[in-house]
């Protein structure tokens, strides 16, 4: 029996327990007024592993599952964060990536903005981005 160990390293935003049971809540707020059909579909579910399965399939969000020896940095001052990911988490990476020759954001905002643009009718008005916009790296193995 073989074991496969796989490396992972990327930069984008964090969706931890907590917060997506109220982006589950934020959205189907949203999708009351907007999106009838998502509404109807998730109105009565309580479940939410079924909205970070959502996220997974409509918004870029990567299922992380075995994950080991994770090192994990806010972007917006490189400081390491306090939470504790697990094993388990969903991150939706972001659309661009450190360069070599060139800048790949031209500001933080611009960052939060990409963010926004997915994901951000499922977020309070007031969110603050800092803590879950994150460099991560560390291992996956099955």
């Amino acid at each position: 029996m073989s074991m496969d160990v796989s490396v992972f390293h990327s930069y984008g935003f964090l969706v931890t327990d907590e917060l997506a049971e109220s982006m589950f809540q934020r959205a189907k707020n949203f999708w009351k007024s907007t999106a009838h059909d998502l509404y109807k579909k998730f109105q009565e579910e309580t479940d939410t592993s079924i909205f970070l399965e959502y996220l997974n399939e409509y918004h870029q969000a990567v299922h992380y599952a075995n994950a080991d020896y994770i090192y994990a940095y806010r972007i917006f001052d490189k400081e390491e964060t306090d939470f504790h990911i697990g094993e388990e988490f969903y991150f939706i990476e972001l659309e661009k990536s450190p360069q070599l020759f060139t800048q790949s954001y031209n500001s933080y905002d611009e960052i939060i903005q990409e963010i926004q643009d997915n994901i951000g009718a499922f977020l309070s008005p007031d969110f603050s981005f800092t803590e879950y916009l994150l460099e991560i790296y560390g291992e996956t193995w099955g």
